[in-house]
């Protein structure tokens, strides 16, 4: 059985195991300012589905949720780094599975304005995953 801080602390133990490159932020943790690149993440639930019933307690529930990973670099200083970056990190999640967590495809999205004073360059990662529990 796995929970939504379950399948977080998995992402966070993988992300630790395979990406040293950058600083990571964690939601609503402290982060000092950086000057060099460095990487966001954001977990969102979106929804969970019953896929058996009348079995109380041994019903199986299936939760979709996605792994955001926004990469940061100095703004006019060229979006391959943070093509590569996000490649890089795209690879560490898509269609991998660890401690009851499915991930699926990893879509990069376009760069944009990182930041409101304008510092920095964003590329965000997207990934899909799954995991199940019991109740």
């Amino acid at each position: 059985m796995t929970t939504l801080a379950a399948a977080t602390s998995a992402i966070r133990a993988r992300l630790a195991a395979n990406w040293t490159t950058t600083a990571v932020a964690w939601p609503n943790e402290k982060f000092a300012a950086q000057e060099t690149p460095w990487v966001a993440v954001e977990i969102r639930g979106s929804g969970e589905e019953q896929l058996s019933i009348g079995a109380p307690g041994a019903n199986l529930f299936r939760a979709a949720a996605t792994l955001w990973l926004h990469v940061f670099v100095k703004r006019n200083t060229s979006d391959a780094t943070a093509l590569a970056y996000a490649e890089q990190l795209a690879a560490i999640f898509r269609g991998q599975s660890f401690s009851g967590v499915l991930c699926q495809a990893a879509s990069i999205y376009g760069g944009d304005e990182g930041s409101e004073d304008g510092k920095w360059w964003r590329r965000s990662v997207a990934v899909p995953f799954d995991f199940d529990a019991t109740a």
